[in-house]
Order: structure tokens, then C-alpha cells, then sequence
């Protein structure tokens, strides 16, 4: 076989195809009656527990979880110590079902942007809104493009195409019965991708000589070609270099504040929250939804039983060594490495339902999205959000879909013309507004904040994330910025302030713009006791 696309099956097609087909039916038979926006939106709080944490998980997992992370871990460098961030997602989800849900169901709040307004004001919720849409539009633009680009590498379908997939099934599975419709194919999705990645695992052990004992004994002492011995399967690093990000300092002091950010404050992952059908039930939601960790680990033992399987039987194919861009025993494309693997070596069907995980797992991030701005749009134009309208909703949903579509589609054609980093540059937009975020939500718990502190705040944030991180410097490459910045920006990350770039490098950029922000927006000023 010459090309990658030659090696699947009308079989797996027929897997996928019918498998897309079900999910769509869900979509439709759960819908239920959508009376109002809020019967759209919120699923009239009508949502069972468990449904609600499956969605949240699923929205989680995303591309990066089961696309990315398994050739991740078949890099030298790919060990367990990643594992050690689930620790942080645990304890965020402890934070926000102790202090966010409660607040989510005072006052009838539909988003956690609401909250924020109800307690700091219209300028307060609109910064919030602003530095969420601005965030979750290029952060999912690049997912878009995640799950696309190994898709069309993998099968016959051109790019535009593959983007036309993700997206009318993403609009398809929203548009039937809103945030309802999208909870129950998430729970759908998020099935398909642990028996995808279970059937993966499974298949390659059970083709191990000695099965666990092979894959334990080969990730344990696997020996590079300078003669180094590496250990794939440590999990535990206490050491305490700043430059280092996954380490045990790190999951615990900085992954809670992104995770809190995300599941508390980012419309697209808190959205379920507000569907359940009282507090009580949104707290057993979201420590439920750790369940989307699993997905984590599995897919990391698949990248490790994946290095293992190449470790025993090198791949020699040009066409696997190019689409890999295989060097020095691993793959050098960690999004391509899975896709790849996949195609080439899993059996007829259980390709086809491998397949159909990529594509649930784009769907699974993407329509939550399309209901969160539509939400917004609702909640900004309708005087009255149990007012009738959700056709409008609908079509407003569908007109975005296909915008963003078109939109990550010109994106990969800019990217190719400047160059590789510009993605990456976009994919990190996420870590410059989950600081500023959070920070609005936890005034507004207080209900202490000033929103010209809080611009001033958001600014400083993003302006020290970009001078001591790489992103500049693309920018600078690119010929963006001038001479002072860049001057300044060599400075951070070199000599006596060097300090600075290697902790700004680092997860511990999410608590110092969280608190940076915070800072500079709050209102200092005592409270006058009311008057009796």
C-alpha cells in the first residue's frame, strides 16, 4: 500500500457511518419539548446527574486527551509524570462543587458570566464574556483543525471536507434539543472513546509475548540509542525546578487554578452545571465527571503499549516512517503518531470504530461551544429568557457552526503559508485569559471588584505571559513586533531576569495571572455598614 488512505475498509466505514447515524437519532429522541430558551439552553434544569458528568467529561477529554497524549507518551521524553496533573483536576473539582455551584442556582443565573454581573455589574460580565469568547473561538478553531488535519491525513477525505464532518454533526447533535440533545451524545461519545481506547489497548497486550509483563518490562528500561536508560513508567516527581511542569508542586499549587477556571468559569465546560436539577445534584456532577481522568490514563497506557509495540517490531514502511516523521526511534508528529498507528495496524471494524472516536471527540468539545455563544447571544438580544425562541437559536447556532468551520479552514491555510508555530501560538490563547477568568469569579464572590482594575489586570496578565513565554518570540520571527519588545523579551528569558521566563514557562503562569489580576481589580475600598 502506497498511501495511508488505502488501508482502511468499506467496513470501517460502515462502522463509522453507523455510528454517526445512532448518535444523531439520541440527538433527536431526547430532545424533548423546547418551549423556551431555557428549555434549550438549560434543558429545562431537568438533566439527571450522571448525564450531566458524563458531558462535562467528554468536554474535558477533548482532542488533546485522545488524539495527542498517546503520541506524547511514545516520545522519549513520555513518561507518567503527566499523571501527576490529575491530582489538580481533583482538587478543582473539590473547589468548585463547594463554592461555585451554590452560587450558580441563587438568583436564577443561566452562566457563570451572569453571576459575575449580578454582582459586579454589566462592565464586569461583559470583560468576562469578552475574554471568554475571545479565548474558546481560536482555542476551538484549533481543535477544529486538531481532529481534521490526522483525519484527512488518514482517510480520503480532503481537509475541507473533514472540517465539514466535524461540524455538521456538531451542529446536528445541538440543534434537535440544545444543551439536552448535546448531554446525551456526549455520553455517547464519551463511551465510544473508552471502548476505543480499551479494544486498542487490549489488542496490542494480548499480542505481547507475556502480555503485562512485556509492555512493564520493555517501558521500564527502555534504552536509547546513546546508551541512556529510560523509565516510562514513573509517575512521581517531587523535585523543585520551576522549569520543570510536571512535577508534584505543580498539580497541587498550579493545575487547580486552570481546571477551576475551566469547570467554574469557561461557559463551555460549566454550561451542564446549570442543568441539573437543583444544587445537590450539580455537586454530584461535577466530582463525578473525574471519571473523564480515566480516559486520561488509558490513553497514556495506549501511547506507552504503543512505544512498546514499535520497540518490538520497528516500523519500516516509508509511507508510516514519513506520516510519523519518525527520528531516533520515535515519532517526531505526536498528533499524527495515533491516527497513524490506527490505520496501519488496528483490525477491519475495530479501525472503523477508532475512527468514529476522533470524530466524537472533536463533536464533544465543539457543540458545547456552539450552545455556550449561543446561550450568549440569547441572553444579550431576548428581553426575557423563558421567552419562546429557540428557532432562533437554532438557526443562530447553525450559522455559526458553519462560520467556524470556514474560519478553521482559512486558518489552516495561513498556517501553511507563515508556518507551523502560528497553531501552536493560537492553541495557547486559553492560558492567557484562564487566570483573568477566574480571577472576575472570585471577586464577584467577594463582591469586590473594580472593572477598570480588572482591564488593567487582564492587560499586565496577558502582556507577562507573552514576554516570558515563546510566543513572542514566533511574533517577533515573524516580523509583528519591533525592536523594544523584542529587546525586552530577550531580557526576560535570559541574564539577571531570568528568573522570570522560567517560571512564566511554566503551570505557574495560572495562579500568578489569577492573582495578578485579582490584585489590580480589587476594590479596596471597606463596605459602609447598611443602615438599620
Amino acid at each position: 500500500m502506497d498511501d495511508l488512505p488505502s488501508f482502511t475498509t468499506p467496513l470501517d466505514w460502515v462502522v463509522v457511518a453507523a455510528y454517526l447515524a445512532l448518535a444523531t437519532l439520541l440527538a433527536w429522541c431526547v430532545k424533548g419539548r423546547q418551549e423556551s430558551r431555557r428549555d434549550f439552553f438549560l434543558a429545562g434544569r431537568t438533566l439527571p446527574w450522571p448525564v450531566v458528568a458524563a458531558s462535562i467529561a467528554a468536554t474535558e477529554i477533548g482532542v488533546a486527551a485522545f488524539l495527542i497524549l498517546p503520541g506524547v507518551m511514545m516520545a522519549w521524553e513520555g513518561d507518567f509524570t503527566r499523571l501527576q496533573w490529575v491530582i489538580g483536576a481533583i482538587l478543582a473539582r473539590a473547589v468548585v462543587a463547594g463554592f461555585f455551584v451554590k452560587r450558580f442556582y441563587e438568583g436564577d443565573h443561566h452562566s457563570p458570566y451572569d453571576f459575575i454581573g449580578s454582582r459586579l455589574g454589566r462592565g464586569a460580565k461583559g470583560l468576562a464574556t469578552v475574554l471568554f469568547l475571545f479565548g474558546g473561538l481560536l482555542a476551538h478553531l484549533v481543535r477544529l483543525l486538531l481532529a481534521a488535519v490526522p483525519l484527512h491525513l488518514v482517510t480520503p477525505l480532503p481537509l475541507g471536507w473533514c472540517l465539514v464532518l466535524i461540524a455538521t454533526f456538531a451542529v446536528l447533535w445541538t440543534l434537535p434539543g440544545g444543551m439536552r440533545s448535546v448531554a446525551w451524545t456526549d455520553l455517547a461519545n464519551l463511551l465510544v472513546v473508552l471502548a476505543a481506547g480499551f479494544c486498542a489497548l487490549l489488542w496490542m497486550v494480548d499480542g505481547f509475548a507475556d502480555g503485562w509483563a512485556t509492555l512493564q518490562e520493555t517501558a521500564r528500561s527502555a534504552e536509547r540509542f546513546d546508551g541512556s536508560v529510560v523509565d516510562k513508567l514513573k509517575w512521581l516527581d517531587f523535585r523543585s525546578d520551576p522549569a520543570l511542569e510536571f512535577t508534584f508542586w505543580v498539580s497541587i499549587f498550579a493545575v487547580p487554578f486552570l481546571h477551576v477556571s475551566l469547570l467554574g468559569v469557561d461557559q463551555s465546560h460549566a454550561q451542564p452545571l446549570f442543568c441539573c436539577r437543583g444544587p445537590r445534584e450539580a455537586r454530584k456532577a461535577i466530582l463525578w465527571s473525574v471519571v473523564g481522568q480515566v480516559v486520561v490514563l488509558l490513553m497514556m497506557l495506549v501511547g506507552i503499549a504503543i512505544f512498546v509495540f514499535y520497540r518490538l517490531d520497528p516500523p519500516t514502511d516509508p509511507v508510516i516512517l514519513k506520516a510519523m516523521k519518525w527520528s531516533g526511534g520515535a515519532p517526531g508528529e505526536p498528533l499524527f503518531a495515533f491516527p497513524v498507528w490506527i490505520v496501519t495496524e488496528m483490525p477491519t471494524a475495530l479501525r472503523g470504530l477508532m475512527l468514529a472516536g476522533i470524530i466524537a471527540v472533536a463533536v464533544s468539545s465543539f457543540d458545547s461551544f456552539l450552545v455556550a455563544i449561543g446561550q450568549i447571544h440569547a441572553d444579550r438580544y431576548s428581553s426575557k429568557f423563558s421567552s419562546p425562541g429557540a428557532m432562533v437559536s437554532r438557526i443562530y447556532i447553525a450559522f455559526v457552526g458553519a462560520l467556524l468551520g470556514c474560519a478553521a479552514f482559512t486558518l489552516f491555510g495561513i498556517c501553511e503559508v507563515v508556518g507551523a508555530d502560528l497553531l501552536a501560538l493560537i492553541s495557547r490563547v486559553p492560558a492567557y485569559t484562564a487566570g483573568p477568568l477566574l480571577a472576575l469569579f472570585l471577586a464577584a464572590l467577594a463582591g469586590r471588584g473594580r472593572t477598570v482594575g480588572f482591564v488593567i489586570g487582564t492587560a499586565l496578565s496577558m502582556f507577562a505571559v507573552a514576554f516570558s513565554r515563546r510566543d513572542l518570540a514566533i511574533l517577533e520571527e515573524n516580523e509583528v513586533t519591533g525592536g523594544a519588545l523584542a529587546a525586552i523579551h530577550s531580557e526576560l528569558l535570559s541574564g539577571k531576569l531570568e528568573i522570570a521566563g522560567t517560571l512564566f514557562a511554566s503551570p505557574w503562569g495560572w495562579p500568578l495571572t489569577s492573582l495578578l489580576t485579582l490584585a489590580c481589580g480589587w476594590d479596596y475600598r471597606r463596605k459602609k455598614p447598611s443602615a438599620l
